[in-house]
């Protein structure tokens, strides 16, 4: 299957690939009492240590997608293999931050990382997973709340505590499926400067799905695009051309911001990945610094071991 990819201009440059770590090969998936599949011919691989947001309408399948990722569910048809082996079960290699939270009630902040470290690291000493749970604790800015039960917290607080489980147990994959969907905007916005902070500290892959074009593009690399659903697969992939650090005030006033914005927004719109965005300035001239370029369609999935093309033949 063929997608459009884009990405900004930028020079000839020889990168070396990176290791893909998860790699998808024409995945399917159907679930019973359904005539068409949830997913089909869907081929991509995300390399080690890049954060790759997965962007599409309800029903394109993302939360399927994060599942098949995890090993919670299995494809119908094709392989999901992970550091080269086939992955069909979940591993303490992979954490997953869910919407709802999934905190134990009865348990602090503290306990509820703490449970989760030791499932992870049986052989730990006590005094070494309360360290290990601490530092996540304190990362996410809780400390203060480390023995409160969920209750007692705020629901930005509560997906905190999700978060810094999910790190604790020093997964290689961190898959966020909307983390920060359900939170009103200003906790949004914090917790997404924490997680690009956290993000960029430890180094962590990272696949994240997501509704929010501003959301993706202060925090991906790379950002996949889901046609909709059903059968829905990879209409595209955006370079994300912001350099990093991020911080949401500043990528709002780099050239190439609302260009590649507009191009997510259309793609919602329309389902295609336009070939050629160009932002009109206020005299109607192009902006030449906004212009977006892209490259021929290629294979997705050669592409998405290493879109390599798209950084180096861009002009």
């Amino acid at each position: 299957m063929n997608a459009p990819v884009s990405t900004l201009a930028s020079p000839a440059v020889t990168v070396a690939p990176p290791t893909a770590l998860l790699e998808l090969r024409n995945v399917e998936k159907t679930f019973p009492g359904r005539a068409k599949p949830v997913l089909t011919q869907l081929s991509v691989s995300i390399p080690e240590g890049q954060f790759a947001a997965i962007i599409g309408c309800s029903g394109a399948g993302k939360t399927t997608l994060i599942s098949l990722l995890a090993g919670l569910i299995t494809p119908d048809r094709g392989e999901i293999f992970f550091a080269g082996q086939l992955l069909n079960t979940p591993g303490p290699e992979r954490a997953v931050v869910f919407q709802n939270y999934s905190l134990l009630p009865w348990l602090t902040v503290l306990e509820n990382v703490s449970l989760a470290v030791t499932a992870a690291a049986p052989r730990l000493s006590r005094q070494a997973v309360r360290e290990q749970a601490e530092y996540f604790i304190d990362l996410v800015k809780l400390s203060a709340a480390i023995k409160k039960r969920p209750r007692e917290l705020s629901a930005g607080m509560r997906q905190r505590v999700g978060i810094a489980r999910a790190f604790a147990v020093e997964p290689q994959v961190l898959l966020l499926d909307e983390p920060f969907s359900l939170l009103d905007a200003l906790t949004r916005f914090e917790l997404q400067e924490q997680l690009v902070h956290i993000c960029e500290r430890t180094q962590k892959t990272v696949v994240m799905v997501t509704h929010d074009v501003d959301e993706a593009l202060l925090l991906a690399d790379r950002i996949v695009l889901m046609t909709n659903g059903p059968a829905a697969t990879i209409g595209g992939i955006l370079q994300v051309p912001l350099p990093r650090p991020r911080q949401h005030g500043k990528i709002l006033e780099h050239p190439a911001y609302y260009p590649a914005r507009d191009q997510l927004l259309s793609f919602l719109e329309s389902g295609v990945l336009s070939l050629d965005t160009t932002r009109k300035g206020q005299k109607g001239k192009e902006d030449e610094d906004a212009k977006i370029t892209t490259l021929s369609p290629v294979d997705v999935y050669e592409l998405s071991r290493w879109d390599a093309d798209a950084g180096v033949r861009a002009e």
